[in-house]
C-alpha cells in the first residue's frame, strides 16, 4: 500500500555517517509514496497538505525542480514533504511531533524504478557517503 518503515539498519546508517549521531534529524522512518498522473494532480495535493490545520509541513524537497542536481538522487525525481499530524488524535496519543516523510511521485517516473536500478542508487549514495554497505 506505499506505506514503509524505514529498515532498521538504513536508519542507523544515516544516524552515524550522515547525521553525527543526532536522531531527531532522521525524518523519514515513517514515509508513503503517493503516485500521482500529473504535476498539477500533484501540486493540488501539496496545496491541500499546506493548508490542512491539522498537518504541519516541516520541509519540501522539490527534486522535480529543474536546479535539482540529478545526482543527489541517482536521476530519481520527486516532491519529498516532511510534516507532522496535529489532529485531536495525534494529540490524544501524544505523536503529534512525530515527523512522516511523504514522497510525492508521478506514476510514469515510479514506473522506471527497477530493484536494480533502485540498487544502484544504494550503492552510489553510499559510495558518496565515503562508505559502501553491502547487504
Amino acid at each position: 500500500d506505499g506505506l514503509t518503515l524505514k529498515p532498521w539498519s538504513r536508519a542507523m546508517e544515516k544516524f552515524l555517517r550522515s547525521y553525527g549521531g543526532d536522531p531527531s534529524r532522521i525524518l523519514d522512518c515513517c514515509r508513503r509514496i503517493i503516485l500521482f498522473q500529473s504535476v498539477e494532480d500533484m501540486l493540488k495535493c501539496m496545496e491541500i497538505l499546506v493548508n490542512d490545520p491539522e498537518m504541519k509541513v516541516l520541509r519540501i524537497r522539490n527534486r522535480l525542480d529543474i536546479r535539482h542536481s540529478a545526482r543527489d538522487s541517482a536521476g530519481f525525481r520527486n516532491v519529498v514533504v516532511n510534516v507532522c499530524v496535529r489532529s485531536a488524535e495525534a494529540l490524544r496519543l501524544g505523536v503529534e511531533n512525530h515527523i512522516c516523510e511523504l514522497q510525492l511521485t508521478l506514476q510514469a517516473f515510479a514506473e522506471r524504478v527497477t530493484p536494480s536500478s533502485h540498487r544502484r542508487y544504494q550503492i552510489l549514495r553510499n559510495c558518496r557517503q565515503g562508505l559502501h554497505v553491502v547487504s
